[in-house]
């Protein structure tokens, strides 16, 4: 009797294990972006991780939009004032899995002529710690902003002037005689990089909100 209990046991533990397995596959819920199943279980969703190295920082950036100028909280926005100083710099990381990203840009005040007017410029750069890259220099180890490499995202503007040919310049697009409380977009297409730089420059006295919103596209 005794050598005929442990193989049943064994038997029975291994098949506790399967059905466990089968019963947390046959509870999946979804998959998300990143292409990896959820499951949800009594203590909550369990994420297999397994795929989820292509993410990028911030996978939420697949279904909600985040802040690029200023901040939005329910439907009340609070803007960035401008003095046509200085262009400002905001940097995102989308993660190589994002092909396609929608910059809103909201002009919560307008300004007289001839500083009614706005510049934008927007870059990219693949490199490692391209979100996190720092002035410091404590350290040996860290990234600083000097080292990281920005080119020209110019070609991934959707209806953007032709560029035929590779100049120095950075691709500018302008937003000139702005009306309070209206927005605009500019969307890029085909991207291919970890960060994107939203440089903005703006007239005395204009207010800019902006928030960018990236897609998968499965297809491409």
């Amino acid at each position: 009797m005794k050598k005929h209990f442990k193989p049943i046991l064994v038997s029975l533990i291994a098949l506790l294990i399967v059905g466990g397995a089968i019963y947390a596959q046959q509870r999946a819920e979804r998959v998300n972006p990143g292409g990896e199943a959820v499951y949800q279980t009594d203590n909550g969703e369990v994420f297999l991780v397994e795929q989820q190295v292509n993410l990028g920082a911030d996978p939420v950036l697949s279904s909600f939009p985040v802040d690029l100028i200023g901040t939005k909280t329910g439907t009340s926005t609070t803007g960035r004032l401008y003095d046509d100083t200085a262009t400002s710099t905001d940097i995102i990381r989308i993660g190589t899995w994002a092909d396609e990203a929608v910059i809103t840009i909201l002009a919560k005040n307008s300004s007289t002529t001839p500083d009614n007017f706005a510049n934008f410029s927007i870059l990219a750069s693949s490199d490692t710690y391209c979100d996190t890259a720092t002035t410091s220099t404590i350290f040996a180890d860290v990234v600083t902003t000097d080292q990281i490499n920005w080119f020209d995202a110019g070609n991934y503007i959707r209806n953007a002037t032709a560029i035929t040919s590779l100049g120095t310049g950075t691709t500018t697009i302008p937003w000139s005689e702005l009306v309070a409380g209206t927005a605009r977009q500019i969307i890029l297409e085909e991207l291919n990089a970890e960060c994107l730089a939203f440089q903005s420059r703006a007239g005395n006295g204009v207010t800019l909100w902006a928030q960018i919103k990236t897609k998968h596209n499965p297809n491409n």
